[in-house]
């Protein structure tokens, strides 16, 4: 099948002209569907209902601060990701606790990190900016956390797929003065 026909406007369209989504189901190889009505339409539409919706816009006051449900503290609103579809406009876990359950870290464990690292990054040892938090470092097959990165060093890892043979010939270009 290389053509659709839009439910929207009636015509037939290549499938490029229609948004598309994988749909992965267990077991199974992934099938690419798309969307019923064309791109263009689609964005019509989307138009269309933002300009008769403007009313309806979000205009709620985000709180100043906030309470995180996992480490049970009062924090800066600054410190929640932004979510319109709860009440108070926040989520409902703080960027840290976000941080750590996502890499299965226990409440405080990156603090307990970063002061054994010498409050630095692991490999450079420079400061992270006061803005930037340092990355957590870890191993893509097991999960487990290596350490905290800067942002320099850990794209450096990645770049490198975490092969450490391709890291030793890198060195070994660098040390032979290049090609």
């Amino acid at each position: 099948m290389t053509s659709k026909q839009c439910t929207r406007c009636n015509e037939v369209k290549g499938l490029s002209e229609f948004y598309s989504r994988v749909n992965r189901r267990p077991n199974r190889k992934s099938d690419r569907q798309y969307n019923s009505e064309c791109k263009t339409c689609t964005l019509i539409y989307a138009a269309s209902w933002r300009a008769n919706n403007a009313d309806h816009a979000d205009v709620r006051p985000l709180p100043d601060s906030a309470f995180c449900g996992r480490c049970q503290t009062t924090k800066p609103a600054a410190a929640f990701a932004l979510n319109r579809t709860k009440a108070r406009g926040l989520q409902h876990m703080c960027l840290d606790c976000m941080r750590d359950r996502k890499y299965g870290l226990a409440p405080g464990e990156y603090d307990r990190v970063l002061e054994r690292q010498g409050g630095g990054c692991a490999i450079c040892k420079l400061p992270c900016p006061r803005e930037r938090r340092l990355s957590v470092d870890h191993c893509h097959s097991s999960g487990r956390v290596r350490g905290l990165l800067c942002q320099n060093c850990n794209a450096a890892i990645g770049m490198f797929k975490d092969d450490i043979g391709l890291l030793s010939r890198a060195i070994e270009y660098l040390t032979d003065g290049g090609a």
